[in-house]
């Protein structure tokens, strides 16, 4: 099944990637498939610094990419 994806901005791996909160994805915008660029452009779909859940949303996304790196080893 195919994630559909709540971007964290600004935070990840990359500094200023987009982590998805679900399944931990983490890029850079220009490098997300096209799907994943549709996805982030809709309203509500990308969180930014200044969200009132901002925080909450960091720490789901540092859980799902903790929970991908295991998955991946």
């Amino acid at each position: 099944m195919k994630c559909f994806h709540l971007f964290v901005d600004g935070f990840g791996s990359m500094g200023d990637a987009l982590t998805c909160c679900k399944c931990g994805l983490s890029k850079y915008p220009e490098a997300l498939s096209i799907r994943s660029r549709i996805i982030a452009a809709l309203p509500g779909r990308t969180i930014r610094e200044g969200h009132p859940q901002y925080e909450q949303y960091v720490r789901e996304a540092q859980a799902a990419m903790r929970k991908r790196d295991r998955g991946a080893s």
